[in-house]
């Protein structure tokens, strides 16, 4: 009822100022035990370093297998095979499967985190014969993962720069990723210039009628935090920019993953992209 009232008698913009008011004061107190994540909206993005991915808390976070989102990595390094049940996995390998067989394709997993995705393609029939590469803007996850994998290649990221050919990979997949990179066309362009075909971008969060925002993410864990700025992208807006680069839409669907933002639902989106000969 009261909710009814305010939609009647408030200003659309005193609603989402008591909306964002009423979001910090009525989140409980973090835990240092539990994971706690909070968003916000901001007026312009920061300046941090490489979006807070490089920051020591941040790495500890990942390799403890800790997730902002369903991915239980403690169970999935029990057994990788239960990997393949999780729906954002497969939500990256349905993706995928639009564009096998493709044999001894190379594959560069751009923001690898712990590696964990080397193993799931080893096991995965359609890519067991990919050559897997990592790529992170994190060196000490970059160092962690040369360790856990020694046989593969790992590299880090630094300013938007890849240390990789023309052409040297048949698919790119950004997972979780794209949001959290500041100028994301330029970074397109970037790794358009390294991929002969593909581009697979998931966990993407995108409004459906909503203008695009900056948000700003604070996750806690274990007394540690970090914060994360992000975009949350127009859909059309993010289409044409695909379109502007000359990257065709070959399959998109809507991710296992949403988030709310002032009671607007944000869907995590897949969208899997063919660069344009």
């Amino acid at each position: 009822m009261l909710r009814e009232i305010a939609r009647k008698v408030l200003p659309l913009s005193i609603r989402r100022s008591l909306g964002r008011a009423l979001e910090r004061i009525m989140l409980p107190s973090p835990n240092p035990n539990d994971l706690w994540v909070q968003y916000e909206l901001i007026d312009t993005w920061p300046e941090m370093n490489a979006s807070g991915w490089a920051d020591p808390a941040a790495s500890a976070r990942i390799k403890q297998g800790l997730e902002t989102f369903f991915f239980d990595r403690d169970a999935v390094r029990e057994n990788i095979e239960r990997a393949l049940d999780n729906p954002i996995v497969k939500d990256n390998l349905e993706a995928l499967r639009q564009i096998t067989p493709l044999d001894r394709a190379s594959l560069l997993d751009f923001g690898c985190g712990d590696g964990t995705y080397s193993e799931i393609f080893r096991i995965w029939p359609p890519a067991q014969t990919w050559r897997y590469v990592g790529a992170e803007v994190n060196a000490d996850l970059v160092g962690f993962c040369r360790h856990k994998y020694p046989q593969l290649r790992f590299e880090t990221v630094q300013n938007d720069v890849t240390p990789f050919k023309d052409n040297e990979f048949d698919v790119v997949m950004l997972s979780g990723v794209l949001h959290s990179i500041k100028d994301y066309p330029t970074m397109l362009k970037e790794l358009m210039r390294i991929t002969t075909r593909y581009l697979l971008i998931s966990r993407l969060p995108v409004y459906k009628y909503c203008p695009s925002n900056i948000v700003l993410q604070t996750v806690q864990h274990q007394n540690s935090q970090e914060k994360h700025p992000m975009h949350i992208l127009n859909r059309n807006e993010l289409q044409m920019v695909f379109k502007k680069l000359g990257l065709q839409l070959m399959y998109s669907d809507y991710g296992s993953e949403f988030m709310q933002m002032q009671n607007v639902p944000v869907v995590l989106n897949t969208y899997l992209l063919k660069k344009n000969p």
